[in-house]
């Protein structure tokens, strides 16, 4: 369903909730915000820092309801009812996060979101999870099938699956990578089908992009470059996007 408001994205936060506080000021009366995960994880972060960015995101979500939060690799590592874990991981931040955040709020968490004619996710969809052998596209009601399966597979401790398998790019064995763990290096874009994520730091924003099959993939994670949030993603009702400078903020 498309929204009146026009689309903000918001890639990769790893605990800079503060500048992200921001851009809400300056946003969110006209715009609804999708968060792309990895909210928590950074070099030389301390617990008490990761329970303060748990307590804002847990804050956020109840003042705007509304608004999409996914997951990334580096919160599904601090689910209490998972056990895999990623580089970042230390069993103190999971602690001090679950202080703050109830499986209720966990709940509010999505691995995959699809609006204004695009679809978005922490690290990408591949075909090769996602498409139904026997379907020329992607419905949300398969994806959405494969990762509940996923899930479970995840609670009994298996991670070879479409959240969490990762591939060589990653220091994996899969072919592909899963929703949170898909290495740019690694996307295939897909006839009549636009993506947006983050997950790969790199220096700037990125786009792939194939106008004869209507499909792109945009990477908006340019923390490699030393600037977080240095370039955001607005996208209407139409699809049409435009890239938004908040370097400044």
């Amino acid at each position: 369903m498309k929204y009146a408001k026009k689309l903000l994205i918001i890639p990769d936060i790893h605990t800079h909730f503060a500048k992200v506080e921001r851009i809400i000021a300056k946003f969110s009366k006209t715009h609804k915000f999708i968060f792309l995960g990895d909210y928590f994880d950074q070099f030389g972060d301390t617990p008490e820092l990761n329970a303060a960015t748990a307590s804002w995101l847990k804050q956020t979500m109840n003042k705007f309801p509304d608004w999409v939060y996914l997951f990334g690799n580096h919160d599904v590592h601090y689910h209490p009812q998972f056990t895999c874990m990623c580089s970042g991981f230390s069993t103190s931040k999971k602690t001090a996060i679950n202080q703050e955040l109830t499986i209720e709020d966990w709940n509010k968490l999505k691995f995959f979101h699809a609006e204004n004619n695009h679809w978005f996710s922490h690290a990408g969809l591949t075909k090769y999870w996602f498409q139904h052998p026997i379907k020329d596209g992607i419905s949300e009601e398969n994806v959405n099938d494969i990762i509940a399966d996923a899930v479970i597979s995840l609670q009994n401790g298996n991670y070879n699956n479409a959240i969490w398998a990762s591939s060589p790019s990653r220091g994996g064995n899969s072919i592909v990578g899963g929703i949170v763990w898909q290495d740019w290096r690694d996307m295939e874009l897909i006839p009549n089908f636009h993506q947006v994520v983050g997950h790969t730091p790199l220096k700037k924003t990125a786009t792939i992009s194939d106008n004869v099959v209507n499909s792109s993939i945009t990477n908006l994670d340019s923390s490699a470059g030393g600037v977080y949030f240095a370039d955001l993603l607005e996208i209407d009702e139409n699809g049409t996007r435009t890239s938004v400078i908040a370097s400044y903020l």
